[in-house]
């Protein structure tokens, strides 16, 4: 186990972390969460462990998977069913999603550029 400064880790390692002597769990999170992803055309880059035992993972295009602690596999292969059609709805990469809720999860999407509405004149009270 080490640390190497972020400008220097080579960009085809897992980037993983937890508390001390939480490396085994770690390793074998990311490699259940690597075997369920990529199928579905999303690639884990690393995953982080907290103290208080939540887990998050980082995917190559950026985005954010913040699973929890509780029921960490069942979380991800909940939101992993639904994947495929949310990814056809939208032609980005989410930013976030947070997938702690009990019955569901939480997507956030980039901003995208909504087009100005005018919205419709309306008749004055001198034109009828």
């Amino acid at each position: 186990m080490f640390s190497v400064p972020a400008a220097q880790m080579p960009a085809a390692l897992p980037r993983l972390s937890g508390p001390p002597g939480a490396l085994p769990e770690v390793i074998a999170f990311y490699r259940s969460a690597v075997a369920a992803c990529t199928p579905r055309g999303l690639h884990v880059a690393g995953a982080q462990l907290t103290a208080r035992g939540s887990y998050t993972l980082d995917l190559s295009a950026g985005a954010h998977i913040v699973i929890g602690r509780d029921q960490s596999q069942q979380r991800l292969a909940r939101f992993l069913a639904v994947w495929p059609q949310l990814a056809a709805r939208h032609s980005e990469m989410f930013v976030y999603a947070d997938l702690r809720y009990a019955n569901g999860f939480a997507v956030r999407w980039p901003d995208a550029q909504v087009p100005a509405v005018t919205p419709p004149s309306t008749p004055s009270a001198g034109n009828t």
